[in-house]
């Protein structure tokens, strides 16, 4: 099983922003940047994003967060702790929904031993701090599933099935800035399709996209490599795929795709 990456050209993304006076896409990224740390980390990053991703937390630990192969690997465990934002480009506000796309894969490195749960492992999120990502326990060693949380602690809302390692899984998360309820989908269709939701405070001002490495106490726990990222105001904005197909068909443009293992 797996998600396509979809590689956009610039004309593709402006014929995207065009298709629908309601879609808002503020930026799709695919991490195409050399190898090399995603931010300026520790003040002597590389900075392959050139800017577009910046550090929040964590820097003084020995670990950045690094692009290999066009994936932003996030370790989780001892001692990576970088955390990492993109900006949308403005600040929520009244009766508007902040949108994020990842897709993803996680190696667990427990060995069969280690849990996650009661780590508050997560790894996506807005700046703001809400619609915090876990990994969380499986029902089994050799599954695991994500937990959602509205603010901080532990997450109030597991999703309901386990998910494979060494799998992508496309994960959107939102955060309704009048009612400060979040809402996590996994391999959605549409908005329609199951999710798992949580409520913090209302009205916070949400300015970004978050990427994030935890410091786990006892030894790595897992690697989770993000193929994509995307904000949006509206859900059908960062579920780029059906889209994509609907220009193919109104316009004929080739969109190159690959397939990552």
């Amino acid at each position: 099983m797996g998600l396509r990456k979809s590689i956009l050209a610039a004309s593709l993304a402006a014929l995207f922003l065009t298709a629908s006076a309601d879609a808002a896409l503020f930026w799709n990224d695919e991490f195409n940047y050399a190898d090399g740390d995603l931010t300026v980390y520790d003040g002597t990053g590389d900075d392959v994003s050139g800017g577009l991703w910046a550090p929040h937390s964590g820097s003084t630990f020995p670990t950045s967060i690094e692009v290999s192969s066009g994936q932003a690997i996030l370790r989780q465990g001892n001692p990576a702790s970088e955390d990492a934002t993109r900006l949308t480009g403005g600040t929520l506000g009244a009766g508007e929904t902040l949108y994020a796309s990842y897709i993803f894969s996680v190696e667990d490195l427990r060995g069969g031993v280690e849990a996650f749960n009661g780590d508050q492992a997560y790894f996506a999120h807005f700046i703001g701090f809400k619609s915090r990502v876990h990994l969380r326990d499986g029902s089994d060693a050799n599954h695991y599933t994500l937990g959602l949380s509205g603010s901080s602690g532990e997450p109030a809302v597991e999703w309901g099935t386990d998910l494979d390692f060494d799998t992508q899984y496309q994960l959107i998360i939102s955060y309704d800035f009048d009612s400060g309820v979040s809402n996590m989908w996994v391999d959605p269709a549409s908005e329609a399709s199951t999710s798992v939701s949580d409520i913090s405070s209302a009205s916070v001002g949400l300015t970004g996209v978050a990427i994030r490495q935890d410091f786990i106490s006892g030894g790595d726990h897992a690697i989770v490599s993000v193929d994509a990222v995307a904000a949006g105001s509206d859900f059908a904005s960062v579920l780029p795929e059906p889209a994509s197909l609907a220009l193919l068909a109104l316009g004929g443009i080739t969109v190159l795709r690959r397939r990552k293992a």
